[in-house]
């Protein structure tokens, strides 16, 4: 007789690897292909569900699923999307250095990195912990929960210093734009 999912995830809870293993087993292919279907490249289509199961034992006392197929689905399609939305900054960073490194113009080059350098130091005009704690919910995925007992502040601060990132970077935004403006068109 089979054990179902949702048996398998309390014996997770449980700290029983076999039952991690079983579950893995089950769904790998399914989120491999979902996986794959998003993002359209195999090895970061390995790596999202491979982040998935591994978010899954790190948090395993936490979770409380109701319905795992639906649940691993989810966190698969989730961290597609972060992926993209990482990947496509990054692109964008590096189509911005590429541009610079290809530029013949050396004063369109001495334009961009000084344009480069306003914003970097707008950017360093965050404070350090509202930075610091924007990186964490952005760049690491992090809940405010999870933020808030990491840095062992209120969720309320960690909202806080979100919101103070959020109207410095709608700032620099603002700034940014009209650096631009002036210096290229």
């Amino acid at each position: 007789m089979e054990v179902t999912d949702n048996k398998l995830f309390d014996l997770i809870r449980e700290n029983n690897e076999l039952a991690f293993h079983e579950i893995y087993n089950r769904y790998w292919q399914k989120l491999l292909a979902i996986s794959f279907s998003i993002l359209q490249d195999r090895e970061a289509a390995k790596d999202v569900v491979q982040d998935v199961f591994i978010r899954i034992w790190i948090k395993r006392g936490e979770l409380d699923i109701e319905n795992v197929n639906a649940y691993l689905h989810q966190a698969v399609k989730l961290k597609c999307f972060e992926y993209l939305r990482k990947n496509k900054i990054n692109q964008k960073l590096l189509d911005r250095v590429n541009h610079i490194l290809h530029a013949n113009d050396v004063e369109e080059a001495m334009n961009l990195k000084e344009t480069q350098s306003i914003l970097q130091k707008s950017i360093q005009s965050i404070p350090a912990k509202s930075l610091a704690i924007f990186r964490m919910s952005r760049d690491d995925s992090m809940s405010n929960r999870e933020i808030a007992e990491k840095m062992q502040i209120s969720r309320k601060a960690v909202e806080y210093h979100i919101t103070v990132s959020l109207k410095h970077l709608r700032k620099l935004i603002t700034e940014s734009t009209v650096l631009f403006l002036f210096y290229f068109l």
